[in-house]
């Protein structure tokens, strides 16, 4: 993908370069000027051709380990070099990767697999979307022969690590920045006693649950304040016990703030009053297996139930991403785990040939509030390749897990090795066929590195808030490098 992605890019700046352009101003396609110099597009052309003597030297380099090595550490450096113009480019150009045709990434991707500006994809085709490839499971639970065959199947779409490993690649995690510029925070911001401001405005917004959370992010983030935050989001709580999204919101917020032990007796309650959905037994048992005292036993005990039991259709493939889960928290017991928090694997009642993990380096899961909601997840890799619902494996190896039209989620991004790179994550509101609390759907979205690894899982959540149909924001972004 190297040499593609490198040639692609040189061709985007010697066509956008400031010397190309009438009158010597680039301009994009939404009118918006920026400035591609001709050093930049001259540098573009030469890791063009550094990507193409990579390319041809790969055939003899590629077969030792010591010269393989060698190369993957130069291709890294130049597509480390290549994504970086790219990410330039469209900070100047938004929307400029469309000034190309597309016509090497299939009819698949469309219109919307350029990463700048993306546009809504188009309608879903009538045939279900493929099943998670890390992991393929057909949407109804089948019987365990079939879940071990599902799991070898796995195997081989994932691969195994040979014993001459590439160089080591690390991953960062960058949450973008958001503000939801409400009237009631500019008021917070101007005030001489923010607390004071907050407490008269809440009489006017206290049916909103938005109005918490802003204000709860704004005490925590801008104040520096997380005991005023803590408060902020009890009066949430305060607002409507009996609401089980509002309280999934509520402790989605707390285990942002490590307040895990405030966390689970909301995810407890919501399992209470929404048994029948499987993501109240996924969110509590994530929440347990995270806290200061591990109830592994309980938290594998209620994933493999998510496993193993039937759902309403509208959960499309939660058990493959409940059973990826469930391998993830069995390999990090520690040895001196107590024995009441162990979890007894014979009695989960899964296939040994499934307990076994499929190592991935990066990993995003969307979950959100509202039932009967439409929410998508978009994945761009450095290449520029857009992972989405009808276009859910890449020529890189990222995978989308079925896409959920109705329900809560959760929709799963994998990849196991990742480019080196920028890997760009977004949320596209689809659409809804309900009434939504406060008008809005709240959507989390958590970023992963080394997931179903030995060692720490580095896990980053943030919540946000979309309020139109086809509304498209940019959560976040992973950083992948030498």
């Amino acid at each position: 993908m190297l040499k593609p992605a490198a040639e692609r890019e040189a061709a985007l700046y010697a066509a956008l370069s400031v010397e190309n352009q009438p009158g010597g101003k680039a301009v994009g396609q939404a009118g918006k000027r920026g400035v591609l110099s001709q050093e930049d597009s001259a540098a573009a052309a030469a890791l063009k051709e550094k990507a193409r003597d990579l390319d041809a030297r790969w055939k003899r380099e590629g077969r030792e380990t010591a010269s393989r090595n060698q190369w993957i550490e130069e291709a890294t450096k130049v597509m480390l070099a290549v994504d970086a113009l790219r990410q330039r480019r469209l900070e100047m150009l938004p929307g400029s990767d469309d000034q190309l045709k597309q016509e090497t990434e299939g009819e698949a991707r469309g219109s919307y697999g350029a990463a700048g500006g993306a546009a809504p994809p188009p309608p879903r085709p009538a045939t279900a979307a493929q099943p998670m490839a890390v992991m393929p499971m057909s949407p109804a639970s089948p019987a365990p022969a079939e879940l071990s065959r599902s799991r070898a199947s796995a195997k081989s779409v994932v691969g195994e690590s040979g014993d001459a490993s590439p160089p080591a690649m690390t991953s960062q995690i960058e949450v973008k920045a958001w503000d939801p510029n409400t009237p009631y925070l500019k008021k917070l911001r101007k005030a001489e006693d923010a607390y004071a401001a907050y407490l008269k405005e809440r009489p006017a917004n206290a049916s909103s649950s938005a109005f918490f959370l802003d204000c709860a992010d704004f005490f925590r983030e801008e104040k520096k304040d997380e005991r005023l935050a803590l408060r902020v989001l009890s009066n949430l709580a305060e607002m409507e016990l009996e609401s089980a999204p509002l309280l999934r919101i509520l402790a989605y917020r707390l285990q942002q703030l490590e307040r895990l032990d405030l966390a689970v007796p909301l995810f407890e309650a919501v399992l209470k009053m929404r048994g029948e959905e499987p993501q109240s037994r996924r969110d509590l048992a994530l929440c347990l297996a995270e806290s200061k005292e591990p109830d592994y036993a309980r938290a594998a005990w209620l994933l493999s139930e998510v496993v193993r039991k039937q759902w309403d259709g509208r959960f499309r493939d939660v058990e493959v991403i409940a059973l990826h889960e469930l391998n993830d928290l069995l390999k990090k017991v520690p040895a001196d785990c107590p024995a009441n928090r162990r979890p007894d694997v014979e009695s989960l009642g899964i296939p040994a040939a499934l307990l076994e993990g499929v190592p991935v380096d990066l990993r995003v899961v969307l979950t959100w509030d509202a039932d009967n909601t439409d929410m998508d997840l978009w994945v761009i890799d450095p290449t520029g390749e857009i992972c989405i619902y009808n276009h859910n494996r890449t020529k890189t190896g990222g995978y989308m897990s079925a896409d959920c039209t109705r329900g809560y989620g959760p929709e799963v991004f994998t990849v196991r090795r990742p480019l080196p790179g920028t890997y760009t994550v977004k949320v596209n509101y689809f659409g809804n066929t309900q009434q939504k609390l406060a008008g809005a759907t709240t959507v989390q979205v958590e970023f992963q590195t080394a997931f179903d690894q030995e060692g720490k899982v580095r896990r980053d959540a943030v919540t946000r808030r979309l309020e139109d149909k086809k509304e498209v924001i940019e959560i976040g972004k992973f950083l992948v490098g030498q």
